[in-house]
């Protein structure tokens, strides 16, 4: 009765511990899309200045 008790604990506290990570790693998994196209934003807008620089020389 009691093992049951504890094998039911455990095994919710896993569930509860495995729902948390999947939370954890959606929200970083979008954090490194935002950072990856503010990135490729960043490198785009550095290129066109580049381009625009040397067509002005």
């Amino acid at each position: 009765m009691a093992r049951d008790y504890v094998v039911e604990t455990l095994s919710l506290g896993l569930n509860r511990d495995i729902q948390i990570e999947q939370v954890t790693l959606r929200s970083i998994r979008s954090m490194a899309n935002q950072l990856q196209t503010e990135i490729l934003d960043a490198g785009w807008m550095e290129t066109v200045q580049h381009v625009q620089h040397t067509k002005n020389h």
